[in-house]
């Protein structure tokens, strides 16, 4: 499972250089960011919004409170806004000790409100180029690096982590980030490392944590992976906890306990598709194929679109002997992945256990013209064995 983690929503907490303004004023405009800032970290931008109109009220030709502003309005989806907030604070910089931090900030502004859009080239580029107006900002690189990050960039997005934690070692976010990004080059040793850190700087922060598991799972050390994500649940027990938890123990082959964490992941979290798919395979695993199917169907209704998860139904209705079934969902399969030769054979096999002797041939001849390592292109792809290949009902 993916965590990141950015800085992206620091607001601008700076002296403020406005001498027009009296001290009182000065004073309570700040007061006011502080609320402001808080309220958004709280996750309340809409009040962090209100709080920074006032401010601009207080100091209308300081760029400050555009700046707080246009991150919250990122923050609530008003990127038009946002942006205008941007370009305000940019216009209204002057050439003073403060001029790289208010256009930096700006520009930052700019990138956040492209990398919500997913528009990534351009949030790039506003990254960077706040990145050039003010190099010493850790902000930036972990915000750029988790750009990176997301575009499986993985060598840029390691170099900017580590800029930043050279700026300011104390933060755990880019230990964590770069961790994913080594577990992405697949170097667990490394990964480990970071995560180990980002422990010692914030024992209850539990990303690290579950990105060690994930390691663990990676190197096979499922004890090693339990216990971290056994902890992590202690601390927060949140359904996405339940679910790693549960492929570790399934991954080793506890298959009933598996299912028990998985069901603790459905309860907290009904929508949680991955945590339906992975019990029903261990429903399969434990022969227990009516509840098995249930939740395949239950996880395919998640995404219909899922070669996978359909195919993996159509192989638990196979051995449940609900051989018509199967058939209509390798039927699917084959329409929309002709060169697939998985489905091909298993509709085969199962037209030979229905008594459907033309159709089983045409679709052995098929399968056997079909490339064998051909597979659809799905993350996380996986799919079970077809073990069986009697085509006698009495064999199974």
């Amino acid at each position: 499972m993916l965590r990141l983690f950015c800085l992206a929503g620091l607001v601008v907490l700076i002296a403020l250089n406005a001498s027009a303004q009296s001290a009182k004023e000065l004073a309570k405009a700040q007061e006011l960011l502080k609320t402001g800032n808080e309220l958004l970290q709280q996750g309340d931008a809409s009040q962090a919004v209100a709080k920074f109109n006032e401010v601009a009220v207080l100091l209308p030709t300081s760029p400050v409170a555009y700046i707080n502003r246009g991150l919250a309005f990122a923050a609530l989806g008003k990127y038009v806004e946002a942006l205008a907030d941007a370009d305000k604070a940019l216009s209204l910089v002057q050439p003073d000790r403060y001029a790289a931090r208010f256009s930096s900030l700006a520009n930052q502004v700019r990138a956040r409100v492209y990398q919500d859009q997913q528009d990534y080239e351009l949030a790039i580029k506003f990254y960077s180029k706040a990145i050039d107006i003010d190099s010493s900002n850790p902000v930036f690189y972990i915000s750029r690096g988790v750009v990176f990050l997301i575009l499986k960039q993985h060598d840029k997005a390691i170099n900017d982590f580590s800029k930043t934690i050279e700026l300011n070692p104390k933060l755990t976010q880019p230990y964590v980030n770069r961790a994913v990004a080594y577990r992405a080059l697949k170097n667990c040793d490394a990964a480990i490392r970071d995560t180990m850190e980002a422990i010692r700087l914030s024992p209850s922060d539990i990303a690290p944590y579950l990105n060690r598991a994930n390691c663990y799972l990676d190197l096979k050390k499922y004890d090693e992976a339990i216990e971290d994500l056994t902890y992590a649940i202690s601390i927060e027990p949140k359904a996405d906890l339940f679910y790693n938890r549960a492929r570790a123990h399934s991954d080793r082959g506890d298959f009933a306990t598996s299912i028990s964490d998985n069901t603790e992941a459905i309860n907290r979290d009904p929508k949680h598709e991955k945590a339906y798919y992975n019990r029903g395979i261990s429903y399969q695993r434990t022969k227990q194929y009516g509840l098995a199917i249930a939740d395949l169907r239950k996880a395919l209704s998640f995404n219909e679109d899922s070669p996978s998860r359909r195919y993996n139904l159509a192989i638990v209705l196979y051995e449940a002997r609900q051989y018509s079934e199967a058939i209509k969902e390798a039927t699917i399969l084959i329409s929309n992945f002709p060169e697939w030769r998985a489905p091909v054979a298993l509709r085969s096999n199962a037209y030979g256990l229905i008594g459907e002797s033309m159709k089983m041939k045409a679709d052995a001849i098929r399968a056997d013209k079909l490339d064998a390592t051909w597979k659809p292109k799905e993350e996380g792809f996986f799919i079970l064995n077809l073990t069986y290949f009697s085509t006698k009902e009495e064999d199974l």
